[in-house]
Formats: C-alpha cells, sequence, structure tokens
C-alpha cells in the first residue's frame, strides 16, 4: 500500500491510497491496482493528532510488546521524557517490575482498563501515582493500546493528610476521639 497526495485539474490536493497485488493470468503474472480516495479520512487523522498533540492529560500509543509509538506532550512532560526518543517502552515508566504483563494479560481479555491507580516513575526515577485508562484500538493498522494517564499524587498527598487530621490532634499528634469511636466500634 501507498499513499500519496495528489493535486486536481483545479488545483485543489487529494490524498488517494494506491494498492497493487500481483495475479496470474493465462500462465502470466499481472498486477491488479486499486486506487481510492483517502482525502476525509487523512483529515480526520490530522485532526485527531492535533487534538491528542493539545491535550492536558498524558497520551501515549504503545504496541503489543509496550514500545512507544506515540506521545503527546503532555506524557512527555509528566514522565520526563525526550518526545524524540526512539525505542522507549512502557514498562520502563512502571514503577513494579512485572507490572506490564499483569495490565497487557488484563487488556487482551477485556479490551479496556478503566481509572486504574499505578505507581509509576519518571525518566529519572522519581517516583508518582497516576491513574491510567487504556484502550485497544488500532493505530496506522497495527494492533496497539492507547493510554491516557493522569498524575494524581498531590490528589492523594492531601487525602492522607485530611484523613490524618480527621484521626490525630493537629497540635499534639495524640489520636483523637473520632480515632477512638472508630477502634471501638
Amino acid at each position: 500500500r501507498l499513499e500519496h497526495r495528489y493535486l486536481r485539474l483545479d488545483g485543489s490536493e487529494i490524498d488517494v491510497e494506491v494498492a497493487v497485488r500481483p495475479f496470474r493470468q493465462q500462465g502470466r503474472i499481472a498486477f491488479m491496482t486499486v486506487a481510492r480516495e483517502i482525502t476525509q479520512r487523512k483529515r480526520a487523522e490530522r485532526q485527531m493528532r492535533s487534538l491528542l498533540e493539545a491535550s492536558p492529560v498524558g497520551v501515549a500509543v504503545i504496541n503489543s510488546q509496550g514500545g512507544l509509538l506515540f506521545s503527546n506532550p503532555a506524557f512527555s512532560t509528566l514522565f520526563e521524557h525526550d518526545q524524540d526518543q526512539s525505542g522507549a517502552q512502557f514498562a520502563d515508566f512502571l514503577a513494579q517490575p512485572g507490572q506490564f504483563d499483569d495490565i497487557k494479560q488484563h487488556l487482551m481479555k477485556h479490551d479496556e482498563l478503566h481509572n486504574q491507580e499505578l505507581d509509576l516513575k519518571r525518566t529519572s526515577g522519581t517516583p508518582f501515582c497516576a491513574l491510567v485508562t487504556a484502550k485497544r484500538l488500532p493505530f496506522e493498522e497495527i494492533p496497539a493500546y492507547f493510554l491516557w494517564i493522569v498524575d494524581i499524587s498531590e490528589q492523594k498527598s492531601i487525602r492522607q493528610r485530611l484523613s490524618h487530621l480527621a484521626h490525630y490532634d493537629e497540635l499534639t499528634e495524640l489520636p483523637n476521639r473520632r480515632l477512638f469511636l472508630d477502634h471501638t466500634k
């Protein structure tokens, strides 16, 4: 398959996909060529890529082995990752070894993962907690997984602090009546 952009006689551009297949006819090799206009599809792909690039949420596309096929600027910022770095593996960003295999098995069975809280790490090794949503979708005609990643480290820290304040005296750090009542129930 070959995709190419052509100019029409009126000067407008058109995207065309051309597929050539060999076949035998009366003992001779012949070629069947099929061309189809894909301008609308290419326009939709460009619009989708623009949306992904502008998203404030970290977005990545990985292949079935975990290789990074695409990442948006928010992903690069989140992981302190060079967007042009090739050969990166999503497993490199997981805080626990073997975690990718568990995620992959879940995705193979269910095709998607919703708001899974995962411990991740930046390129520098700094850990953080994130909500990860994933969906199996084709990307450039190959099986892939789209990932949406939101850093929730600050929210988690605030939640823990609020829980501590609810059960301990702020000045003395001694357990308060609420903690005592919770334990007596």
